[in-house]
């Protein structure tokens, strides 16, 4: 759980123009060549901010640079809230706390960079920072993993997440580390794999998706739940769902268009809602004996779906479960003797396109679990 911490840099003079900081002895801001500037921390502070203790509780003037004092512990919710000309903020290294919707919808916002230090951002504090690309974190990944946050960047198309300086490729999820929070890792664009620990439960909502290079996720025996649309949208190959798995909510592999295969074990009681929808170079899928549903699209428009074998477990198929599924090179193989009472048929069938099946299936036995 170690953290980096630096100390923060002595007050210089900033710019009155364009808000850049300004060497002792300048005589003009190197940026734009102005020569009237802030003289004091005291001066800029009275300017720019209404500030009670350690909090910050108002922006009064904004620029398109700003600079948050060394003492400052807390900016507080809506500080910054739709303030439409910053384009960049310095946070002191010292900063414990940003409030919910604290730089909500400041959509000039380019770029920011999180202290080591930080325990807890608020809902939404960067929501709807359209402008914001660049997400830095200047500690360890063991610290970012202890930030209190929920929902930091709702609207934002994706920015790119650094940790102590370098794009995160890598994540080796901490052993002391429960849950994945909701949209905690979402877009990160260089993530390419993923180890999760037996101490993680959960997976929140949102947690990876659009983590478009992502291409391998190890899963550990103690996982239970995947919450919605956890996965939708990477670059997944191929997964293996562990025994320990109980739910699996709608969406969570949703559009993995470089997924090949997948192992589900016995435990999961339902394959969820559109779980596997648009998964187009899906080939394979093992189901292990045991699981009791497979729900509405599971795996609908699968169109490379060559094989699937449904254990006599599964009492549900729901509706277009296999819909636009090719009728050419799907084959069902079901090891029930025929179809089960609630395999939905009529209009709303589960097998619309009419891929083959084979009831009472009886070869390859199941080893998965």
């Amino acid at each position: 759980m170690a953290k980096t911490l630096s100390k923060s840099a002595p007050f210089l003079r900033v710019c009155k123009n364009c808000g850049e900081r300004v060497s002792d002895g300048a005589t003009a801001c190197k940026k734009c060549k102005a020569t009237d500037f802030y003289e004091t921390e005291t001066d800029y502070l009275q300017a720019h901010y209404e500030i009670i203790g350690d909090t910050l509780v108002r922006c009064a003037h904004e620029e398109k640079k700003m600079w948050l004092p060394s003492f400052l512990r807390v900016v507080g919710p809506h500080a910054f809230a739709e303030c439409k000309k910053i384009e960049e903020i310095e946070f002191p290294f010292a900063l414990k706390e940003i409030g919910q919707n604290a730089f909500g919808g400041c959509s000039a916002l380019q770029k920011i960079s999180l202290p080591a230090d930080i325990e807890r951002i608020g809902t939404g504090a960067f929501a709807y920072c359209h402008a914001l690309k660049t997400v830095e974190y200047r500690g360890l990944i063991d610290g970012f993993f202890e930030i209190e946050q929920t929902d930091l960047f709702r609207g934002l198309a994706c920015p790119t997440l650094y940790i102590d300086g370098a794009p995160l490729e890598e994540l080796i999820v901490p052993a002391w580390v429960t849950e994945l929070k909701e949209k905690q890792f979402w877009g990160a664009k260089f993530l390419k794999r993923v180890v999760l620990p037996p101490t993680v439960k959960r997976i929140g909502a949102h947690a990876f998706e659009f983590c478009e290079n992502l291409e391998e996720v190890v899963f550990s025996e103690g996982l239970e739940h995947i919450d919605t649309y956890a996965f939708l949208g990477t670059g997944v190959k191929e997964i293996v769902l562990p025994v320990s798995l109980k739910t699996m909510n709608a969406c969570v592999f949703q559009s993995c268009k470089k997924l090949t295969k997948a192992t589900v074990k016995k435990n999961l009681r339902q394959i969820g809602v559109s779980a596997f929808e648009k998964c187009t170079s899906l080939r394979e899928v093992v189901i292990a004996e045991g699981v009791q549903g497979i729900q509405t699209s599971a795996f609908r428009g699968c169109t490379d779906l060559e094989k699937i074998i449904i254990p006599k477990s599964v009492s549900l198929v729901a509706m277009w479960a296999f819909k636009d599924c090719s009728k050419s090179k799907l084959r069902i193989y079901a090891r029930a003797l025929w179809k089960p009472r609630f395999w939905r048929g009529g209009s709303c069938s589960w097998n619309p396109n009419r891929c083959r099946v084979k009831w009472n299936y009886k070869k390859e036995r199941d080893k998965n679990g």
